[in-house]
């Protein structure tokens, strides 16, 4: 479906959409795109602000590809081969590694058996009808949000986008979207992979916690205390990673959302093949000595003016940032209700 929105639309026939936005400087990847995940699916378009012509066509691709894309049978025929050839060009080491890992940590969810991009033998038979019916039941004003970030007149631009989406009706009995727990299980599982186009082994240690609260201040607070942790936990494995015989090459710990229900922890390394017993003892030391004795005052010390640095910076240049990451903070805060209140509260609240 997101490939069928660049195929024909009802204002934008072809590839028109492609040859517009190449007709204005534009190119496909870069400021045209659009990607899929287990969870949502994003279109990207980057446009010059300075005409209003541009601008008022780039609202009416969006609104197209909001409720106008045509699924023209030949084209979702032809399109057929582009997805398998992106889903062989796909099926590398780290393709290959994600079919052993996923249906462990996932086991006992959807998500275990549902890859987005599907199967090339699904993706060959598929009948037309399927896709459209996927469009209907998803593409919807309320699973909808338009995210508009630029050097531009705000009232001006919340005018095309009330005239592109107002008038798109709403649902009427939409079909509830499903939420897929990962579900917990008795102790440790694992799973071991081998793949001669790796170019290091590594090892994971991942721990599945439920999704936290985003857009509180007490979790915005707790998203604080977890940058401290994980900088402090780094620095110690980085010093692991110095010594002659380290165990590994370099290690890290981080937390964010895995899928929309679920939160993972995790703890890796990279490392010799022959070293992959030592990384996960020194790992685990690590953390049973984090888990037992906590960092010191002065861990805890350096690593608060370090981040504080960091958001010094951030307020100081805040006129000179681009669009693209500021874009992606509103579309996270659609998609998974990270908390948005600006720079200079986040400063003040670091």
């Amino acid at each position: 479906v997101e490939h069928m929105a660049f195929n024909g639309t009802k204002h934008f026939a072809g590839q028109e959409i492609t040859g517009f936005m190449e007709s204005i400087g534009m190119q496909f990847g870069p400021n045209l795109n659009a990607f899929t995940t287990f969870d949502d699916t994003t279109f990207v378009l980057q446009v010059p602000t300075d005409r209003n012509d541009i601008l008022e066509k780039a609202f009416l691709i969006l609104e197209d590809w909001a409720q106008h894309v045509t699924f023209d049978g030949r084209e979702i025929d032809k399109e057929r081969g582009v997805i398998v050839e992106e889903w062989r060009q796909g099926r590398g080491a780290g393709a290959r590694l994600q079919d052993k890992l996923f249906p462990v940590i996932l086991e006992g969810s959807r998500y275990a058996a549902r890859n987005p991009i599907g199967s090339r033998a699904l993706l060959e038979t598929f009948p037309h009808e399927r896709l459209k019916q996927f469009y209907r039941d998803w593409y919807r004003t309320d699973l909808m949000a338009v995210v508009a970030v630029g050097d531009f007149d705000p009232p001006a631009i919340e005018a095309l986008i009330r005239k592109r989406f107002g008038p798109i009706p709403a649902p009427v009995a939409p079909k509830p979207r499903p939420a897929y727990p990962v579900p917990d299980h008795p102790g440790t599982r694992y799973a071991i992979a081998t793949d001669p186009e790796l170019p290091a082994a590594s090892i994971t240690i991942f721990n599945k916690l439920p999704i936290r609260e985003q857009s509180t201040v007490l979790s915005y607070r707790e998203r604080i205390i977890d940058h401290l942790y994980a900088a402090m936990f780094n620095a110690r494995l980085n010093e692991v990673s110095q010594r002659a015989d380290a165990p590994f090459i370099g290690a890290g710990v981080d937390r964010g959302i895995f899928v929309r229900t679920t939160e993972v922890a995790m703890l890796s390394a990279m490392t010799q093949p022959d070293r992959i017993g030592r990384a996960l003892e020194a790992l685990v030391t690590e953390a049973t000595r984090v888990e037992r004795h906590g960092f010191t005052a002065s861990e805890l010390e350096r690593e608060k003016r370090n981040l504080l640095r960091v958001y010094d910076q951030a307020l100081a240049e805040k006129d000179k940032d681009e669009s693209a990451p500021l874009a992606a903070e509103y579309i996270r805060n659609f998609l998974t209700d990270e908390s948005l209140p600006g720079i200079a509260w986040e400063h003040q609240m670091h």
